[in-house]
């Protein structure tokens, strides 16, 4: 019996280890490289926080009240029957019946 066990043993090990070994060491090897490479084309300038400049563009009175407004356009659902740039119109296809 105690040898039953110590062969099954042994026998399961190489299992466990083909479980725990990487298959893929190449991609392992590059994890992360993607999203890194990613994350630095998105970064106009790294070193941003260290420029003690003030922003240049829109004072910050002139932004909060905007991000207000923008914030407030959907507390109200839009109304309805309104004519977006696509609808053309009234939906009439024109033509006249008149002689």
């Amino acid at each position: 019996m105690r040898t039953l066990k110590s062969s099954s043993v042994v026998l399961l090990l190489p299992l466990l280890a083909a479980c725990v070994a990487s298959t893929t060491p190449r991609t392992d090897e590059q994890f992360g490289t993607s999203l890194n490479s990613l994350k630095a084309m998105q970064t106009s300038n790294p070193a941003a926080s260290l420029d003690s400049d003030p922003v240049r563009g829109v004072d910050g009175k002139a932004a909060g009240e905007a991000m207000r407004n923008y914030n407030e356009s959907f507390r109200q659902p839009a109304p309805t029957g309104m004519q977006t740039p696509s609808s053309g119109g009234t939906g009439s296809s024109g033509g006249s019946t008149t002689k």
